[in-house]
């Protein structure tokens, strides 16, 4: 997932119950984009711009699930089906 000025993409549907593996990489030098924080999971990570960093989570449950940047400004969601 390509993180600049926000999320590419910025909707992702995914199998419900089933680990995911988001790659986010960071493509920009804007410090927005600086941390991803995924709530519904209680996890955060910081992202090196042009690295990419690898974050795993497993809704458990059908329904949307929404992550964000640091400043809550760039917004993204997983839909669990």
């Amino acid at each position: 997932m390509s993180v600049k000025g926000g999320y590419q993409p910025a909707v992702i549907e995914v199998q419900a119950g089933q680990p995911v593996r988001l790659n986010f990489t960071r493509r920009e030098a804007s410090t927005c984009g600086e941390e991803v924080v995924l709530p519904a999971f209680g996890q955060r990570a910081h992202l090196p711009e042009n690295q990419t960093v690898p974050l795993e989570v497993t809704p458990a449950q059908p329904g949307e699930y929404e992550f964000t940047c640091g400043m809550n400004m760039y917004r993204g969601k997983i839909i669990a089906r």
